[in-house]
């Protein structure tokens, strides 16, 4: 320990006399080790972190398997009825207990502004399954989940009860209005604590439903975990599901859907997305790429920097001192280097964490849509803690051996006799020593290092670009959307019609505004509603065979609004009401699919709603496709619904204006509450924010690979730079003597940028080859591009050789004013 701490004050005095090296070191590192901690701050939350639930390694995500049906494949991952949920319960062995769960909206409404706030419906086990009990108040009762529509309670999320009652410690046994009903308060659950779906503010029971919604045994909606017996293993678990599976499907099969099952996942298996995942762990990767880059550059101030302590460590070894001492010694200098990066790193990670929380895709979806409810939680809880701070001792550790260790060990074996006499100042020229050849290959592995990183960020850049200019049907420029949801819709449907109409009216009056439509769903979505088909003028096919469709409910003014185009027969009218003769328009994939050599016009259809199918209606016309779905999906077939014939409660006003669209917000939610006080305007974005929310993903992966990989072409060119400088002051002898033999300044140009050259293509055949192979895992994460991409690979190597001699340009420049008399009388 003794000698330990000699070895870290002797570093210390050194790297304050070079304090150059020293500044330039640390912040070279710094960056890199930084980047590393923020994105390691990604993978904890979202892959290593423990769910913040109790006991999570017990708990278990169950899920039902469909076959192939319909022309879709098969899916292990869907979602359960609450009949099947029963069954499921009577024949399980290996739980100790399970709950359902699904996401839902309500409005809340009462003395303060209405809301609409995300909600889960749960069953009455879902918070003894997690082990999460009230912090205030209750968990629900057994006898609270047992009837339908005659137990009204619910518990609050922390963040709700302090925002909108301020904290009340008395709430419980009080009512609060969801959907204008009250509910009675009997819990408010801890700080912190946002369920599986992510995002809920408030949880009612499942038998808040009417019969209707849990006799269905098709009504596929909940999610379900289940908390293991134990000493149940996993594997075991998953066999018994499999088995319980196949029990479940005996049980509610019929003549079209069976053939069904259920397959159980850990938590860790389930809570974040494969492609999420990937992405996740290909940032990783590249910022790791950051780093050894980082440490290449620091190994090579090192090497050069051992030149120059020839002569001292000639003198230690001459007077006795063992090689492993003068190794420790100098790996302490380095492991010194890194801890002080580590420590200026930790602003650059909480600078990317907050980047980061900028760009994260799950904070801008909409209600999470586009994602698990998992999937949220982890993205929702990037942040720097004790183990990122581990982490970066950890690492910083790692990387002080690692950059450290060759230098130190080439360092320690010098020339007695040769460092004695020149006192450490002569060396060999490029390439032909032993320590020049160590820094030629750092160097090379620097370039290809770099170049894997330039192509995987040129590819996501490509792909992104490719996206974005991807048509999705609709004009999005200047364009307000925003939701309202009524309560309840009538039998009649008389009221929401009239509601919606008046608003609509309303709103398309007020000053500024162009266009006024509305439509249930918005492009980009990526969960819009899908039902089958059928065609009334052929052989009926049997039930679950039909055709799928997206199904879209729409006003009249919708087409116009979003500059959706008629491409044949009509659009709807005002005399296309409730009563009136049902008509729909369809999209152009629709019309090719279904009638590929016939004109679809006049022909009657019908589409699938809850148990059965709506009355037969003609098609009347068809407009362009427009993408529901993800951006990267083709136009699904879609059937366009008059909401004045099939009224809708939850509907979405898409206000086109002159200028700024949102200026407008507050002017839109006064119309709505002249009409309705208790009705809350919400999820009101512009169509630019959603396409900015639809591309959030492919975005978030190309900004940091893009950010990773223009840190790694400037380190690189700054350690190509600094190898070529180093060369140059190395050869200074033998360049004064060229010139004195009358070599002219584009020779001596030429004898620097030759080796500069040699460096950078082997980089580059290093990095083209290391390339094709690994990104290959980009495969499932690029949109019209191939991993293979000949011009991404040429335009970046390209673009990295350019770079790379232009650092070495000024080395070469600044070689050919060598004064061969000073040159010659430095030896």
């Amino acid at each position: 320990m003794e000698g330990l701490i000699q070895d870290i004050r002797y570093a210390a005095r050194t790297l304050w006399k070079q304090p150059v090296f020293a500044l330039i070191a640390v912040l070279t590192l710094a960056v890199g080790i930084g980047a590393n901690t923020a994105i390691y701050s990604v993978v904890d939350a979202t892959i290593l972190r423990a769910l913040p639930f109790r006991d999570p390694g017990r708990l278990m995500k169950v899920s039902i398997t469909t076959p192939s049906m319909r022309g879709r494949p098969p899916r292990d991952d869907s979602v359960w009825s609450y009949p099947k949920y029963q069954t499921f319960l009577q024949v399980q062995k290996v739980f100790e207990s399970a709950a359902i769960y699904r996401t839902a909206t309500f409005n809340i409404s009462g003395d303060a502004e209405p809301e609409r706030i995300r909600a889960e419906i749960v069953s009455e086990s879902y918070f003894p399954t997690l082990g999460v009990n009230a912090l205030v108040g209750r968990n629900f009762l057994p006898e609270e989940d047992a009837t339908p529509e005659t137990r009204f309670v619910t518990i609050l999320g922390n963040g709700l009860w302090l925002r909108r009652f301020g904290g009340d410690p008395k709430i419980v046994g009080k009512t609060v209005t969801l959907d204008t009903k009250p509910y009675t308060v009997v819990g408010v659950l801890p700080a912190g604590f946002r369920a599986l779906s992510g995002l809920a503010e408030i949880w009612v029971p499942v038998h808040t439903l009417n019969a209707r919604n849990l006799t269905g045994r098709w009504n596929h909606s909940y999610e379900l975990i289940a908390r293991l017996k134990p000493g149940v293993a996993y594997g075991q678990a998953k066999a018994a599901v499999t088995v319980a599976g196949v029990q479940v499907d005996q049980a509610h099969q019929d003549a079209v859907f069976h053939d069904w099952g259920a397959k159980a996942r850990t938590m860790d298996e389930a809570r974040v997305e494969p492609a999420i995942r990937k992405s996740v762990l290909v940032l990783f990767g590249a910022v790791g790429c950051v780093l050894l880059i980082a440490c290449v550059n620091i190994a090579n101030l090192l090497l050069a920097r051992a030149t120059s302590r020839e002569r001292e460590i000639a003198v230690r070894l001459a007077v006795g001192a063992g090689r492993g001492r003068l190794v420790r010694q100098l790996l302490t200098e380095s492991v010194l280097l890194a801890m002080l990066s580590a420590v200026a790193s930790v602003a650059i990670a909480w600078l990317g964490v907050r980047l980061l929380s900028v760009i994260n895709p799950a904070t801008g979806s909409v209600f999470g849509r586009r994602f698990s409810g998992l999937t949220v939680l982890g993205l929702g809880s990037i942040h720097l803690d004790s183990r990122a701070l581990l982490f970066t001792c950890s690492i910083a550790l790692a990387t002080g051996v690692l950059f450290g260790l060759l230098p130190a060990l080439q360092a320690s074996r010098p020339s007695l006799t040769d460092a004695l006499k020149t006192g450490g100042s002569k060396a060999s020229g490029l390439g032909s020593g032993r320590i020049l050849t160590g820094k030629s290959l750092l160097i090379t592995s620097e370039i290809a290092l770099a170049l894997m990183l330039l192509i995987g960020a040129g590819l996501m850049i490509k792909s992104f670009a490719r996206l974005m200019a991807t048509r999705i049907g609709v004009d999005v420029d200047n364009v307000l959307t925003l939701r309202v949801n009524l309560p309840a819709i009538p039998e009649t449907g008389d009221t929401s019609v009239a509601f919606f109409t008046e608003l609509q009216r309303r709103i398309q009056a007020l000053p500024g505004v162009v266009d006024a439509g509305m439509h249930y769903c918005f492009p980009l979505a990526g969960g819009c509603n899908a039902t089958g088909i059928e065609f009334k003028d052929r052989p009926p096919v049997g039930r679950g065979s039909q055709p799928i469709v997206g199904i879209q409910w729409a006003s009249p003014e919708y087409f116009k609004t979003m500059r959706v185009p008629l491409i044949k027969g009509r659009l709807f009218t005002s005399a296309d009401r409730l009563g009136a003769p049902r008509v729909v328009l369809i999209n152009e994939t629709a019309a090719r699919r279904f009638w590929p050599s016939e004109d679809p016009i006049g022909k009657p259809i019908a589409v699938g709603q809850g148990e059965g199918f709506d009355d037969r209606a003609e098609v009347i016309g068809i407009v362009a496709d427009v993408r529901y779905g993800q951006m990267d999906e083709p136009p699904s077939p879609d059937v366009y619904i008059n909401y004045m014939q099939s009224p809708y409660g939850s509907l979405m006003l898409f206000v086109r204006t002159a200028g700024n669209p949102t200026a407008l917000t507050d002017a839109v939610r006064r119309e709505v509450h002249s009409l309705n006080r208790n009705l809350p305007v919400f999820d009101v974005l512009t169509m630019r924010e959603r396409i900015r929310d639809a591309t959030s993903k492919a975005r978030f992966s190309a900004t940091l690979l893009m950010t990773f990989a223009a840190i790694a072409l400037i380190l690189a060119a700054v350690g190509i730079y600094g190898v070529m400088s180093y060369a140059v002051t190395q050869r200074t002898r033998e360049i004064g003597i060229r010139v004195a033999l009358g070599a002219r300044p584009g020779e001596v140009r030429a004898l620097v940028l030759r080796r500069a050259v040699v460096l950078t293509a082997a980089g580059i055949g290093l990095g083209l080859a290391g390339a094709a192979g690994v990104t290959r895992v980009l495969s499932t994460l690029l949109y019209e591009v191939k991993p293979s991409d000949p011009s991404t690979y040429a335009l970046v190597a390209g673009l990295l050789g350019l770079v790379s001699l232009s650092a070495s340009y000024i080395p070469a420049v600044r070689a050919t004013r060598v004064d061969p008399l000073t040159a010659l009388r430095a030896e």
